[in-house]
């Protein structure tokens, strides 16, 4: 911890020589120091994870060919468009509430975990209804179904929004790098031994488990405890009507950035999805900066607001 300290220190000190004096009280002011860290550490870590991602997905890509990685990623373009039924928009309001009111931690993480199950699983039935309504392709309609299962682990990812609400995005990262690691390990082994699409699909629902184990030790490491968390029936209610405006904004976003590819789909074929997934891909890349530092930010703002009205109104 020291040794960071000091790092951190030098760090700002050759920044300092650039800043203009009457800025430089932001490079020392302590919380401004502490969100610094934690985007960096959430920097870190996306970056880290999509330079692994890309060789992977890259050496991926050549071993598939157009055809089967149109498949893959048709699937999971399709299982995209209902995220937001297993988000049901309980993300942005958990990690408000749980800046302000962190008295109440056990009760609003355990109600959000459970409206989060519960939304897990409504998504993964509703996808399955739709692809086996829609679609004549066993295996596209195996691949839809199998995949929608990260659906479920996702409601582990309270445990994330409780990290980033405290500020303290290593512990994330730390899970989310070593849950990536080592995916795209088996990635490599499927690829070298030859093994098809539905493996490949499998091991992104072994990454969600994967993630959640790791996140569920750093909480356990953190002296808290998953047993201590309650569902209550008023807070779920409270949280649903505050959450669903947000849910509907996560509707737009699940459309906008997947329907593309299963338009694609059904006007070409799977080898044009495969291609045009490469591309977006490398677009999508510049969507991850401003998203980190809404999230690096956002319990700041919240703080603010407790304390200040000015300067909520400020930041």
């Amino acid at each position: 911890m020291k040794e960071n300290k000091k790092i951190l220190e030098n760090i700002f000190l050759k920044i300092d020589k650039f800043v203009p004096k009457k800025w430089r009280w932001i490079l020392n002011h302590e919380g401004f120091k502490r969100y610094f860290v934690n985007t960096g550490w959430m920097f870190f870590g996306q970056m880290f994870s999509l330079g692994i991602a890309f060789f992977v997905g890259v050496w991926m890509a050549r071993y598939l060919g157009p055809e089967n990685y149109g498949v893959l990623n048709y699937a999971m373009a399709f299982t995209g468009l209902f995220a937001f039924i297993s988000t049901l928009g309980v993300d942005g309001i958990l990690s408000r509430d749980l800046v302000k009111y962190p008295e109440k931690r056990d009760e609003l993480m355990g109600t959000s975990f459970r409206l989060k199950l519960i939304g897990g699983f409504l998504a993964l039935l509703v996808s399955s209804i739709v692809i086996f309504s829609i679609e004549s392709s066993p295996l596209i309609k195996f691949l839809v179904v199998l995949h929608s299962f990260t659906f479920v682990f996702h409601s582990f990812n309270v445990i994330l929004i409780f990290f980033q609400s405290n500020v303290e995005a290593k512990k994330n990262v730390k899970a989310q790098l070593s849950a990536s690691v080592i995916a795209s390990i088996l990635k490599v082994v499927m690829i070298v031994s030859g093994m098809g699409v539905i493996w490949l699909v499998a091991i992104y629902v072994l990454e969600s488990i994967l993630l959640s184990v790791f996140l569920i030790i750093s909480y356990k490491s953190s002296k808290l405890r998953i047993m201590d968390w309650k569902f209550k029936y008023p807070l779920a209610k409270k949280i649903l009507s505050g959450s669903w405006l947000l849910m509907l904004t996560s509707v737009s976003v699940s459309i906008y950035m997947r329907i593309d590819q299963v338009i694609i789909k059904m006007m070409i074929d799977e080898s044009a999805v495969g291609i045009y997934s490469v591309a977006t891909k490398l677009s999508e890349v510049w969507n991850l900066i401003p998203t980190i530092i809404c999230a690096s930010f956002f319990p700041a703002i919240i703080n603010a607001r407790k304390t200040d009205r000015a300067s909520y109104a400020s930041r």
